[in-house]
This record gives C-alpha cells, sequence and structure tokens, in this order.
C-alpha cells in the first residue's frame, strides 16, 4: 500500500501563467469553450489575490524587470473525498444536500483509475454519496477552468439555484447531461 505523502509530495507547489495556459488547453475540446484573453485575466486575478506569489518567478519579458509572478498552488489530496470517507455517518446527500457540476472534459478531477491515491472521478464520487438529497451535472464544451469558461453565467445560475431553492433546472435530484443548449439528459 502505497503511503499518500509519497504520492502527493509537498503540500503546495507554484504554477506558472504558462503552466496554467497549458493545462487548461487541454480541457478545451470545443470551439470557443474560452475567450482567448481569459488566460491574461484571469492570471491577473490570481496574482492580484497572491501579493506573495505575485513578486516571485520569470521576468514578465525581456523588457520588463518585474516578475512574471508565479501562483501557490495547493496539491490536492482527496481529503474526505473518496469512496471509504464520503458514506461516513450517512449525512452526505441526506441532511448535507449535495450539488455537484463539473465540465466533461475536465481532466483533472476525472483522472485514469491506474494512477492509484491520485485517481478521482466525479460520477464515482456521485454514486458513492448515501443519501437521495443530491444533484450532479456533467456541463458540454467545459473543462476544470469552468467558472472562466463560456458557460461561466450558466454555472453561476446553477449554483445560485441550488443554494437559493434547493433545485437546478427544476431537478432536485439525479444525475444529468447538459447540453450546449441548456437541455438536460439523465445520466443515471
Amino acid at each position: 500500500m502505497s503511503k499518500p505523502e509519497a504520492a502527493f509530495g509537498y503540500p503546495m507547489t507554484v504554477a506558472t501563467k504558462g503552466g496554467l495556459d497549458r493545462a487548461w488547453s487541454n480541457d478545451l475540446k470545443c470551439p470557443d469553450q474560452r475567450d482567448p484573453k481569459m488566460v491574461d485575466e484571469v492570471w491577473k486575478a490570481m496574482m492580484a489575490a497572491d501579493p506573495v506569489g505575485k513578486k516571485w518567478g520569470p521576468r514578465a519579458s525581456s523588457t520588463d524587470p518585474n516578475p512574471q509572478g508565479l501562483n501557490r498552488v495547493r496539491n490536492s489530496y482527496w481529503w474526505g473525498w473518496n469512496k471509504n470517507t464520503v458514506p461516513l455517518h450517512g449525512v452526505l446527500g441526506g441532511t448535507v444536500p449535495v450539488c455537484i457540476v463539473y465540465g466533461e472534459h475536465d481532466s483533472i478531477v476525472n483522472t485514469a483509475p491506474d494512477l492509484g491515491l491520485l485517481y478521482f472521478s466525479v460520477p464515482e464520487l456521485y454514486k458513492t454519496i448515501p443519501g437521495p438529497n443530491k444533484l450532479m451535472f456533467r456541463i458540454a464544451c467545459a473543462g476544470h477552468q469552468a467558472p472562466w469558461e463560456r458557460v461561466a453565467h450558466d454555472i453561476h445560475t446553477m449554483s445560485e439555484h441550488w443554494l437559493k431553492q434547493g433545485k437546478v433546472m427544476g431537478a432536485t435530484t439525479g444525475s444529468y447531461y447538459r447540453d450546449v443548449d441548456g437541455v438536460l439528459t439523465p445520466l443515471e
């Protein structure tokens, strides 16, 4: 059995703007999934939120002596979000309702099963939640950075409806695929 610390290494890593762009590009599978200028805007927001990381990294350009900045990123360890811990005490999907929204092209939270401790699957997580008070939506033409992609408004609206009304697009339970036209198709 592998030790978690061996798989996950340090609790934090750093990422460059180029790394953000490359990782995000891996999830881009649809035309116009993101505005081409979004990497610059997201990077500006990240640097504004981290004045320490903003001072690190390579120079922004050969003519600009200022650093481009580094994004300090926590290494994900699926604490509590695995098939052994999710069903504990039976509260998730019961007294604690759950709504999960993820992009169909999200390669960060949907990895290959052969990754061992690094394996994660949103649909498998959903199936593991024991209670009936749960919803899941797989969003067409969206990746891990969906809140900054073309579907951002739709995702924010879905979140607002879940938090205020306890339902999304009329649904209170179940798992669905939401296509580019907003049509829901049950996944179960």
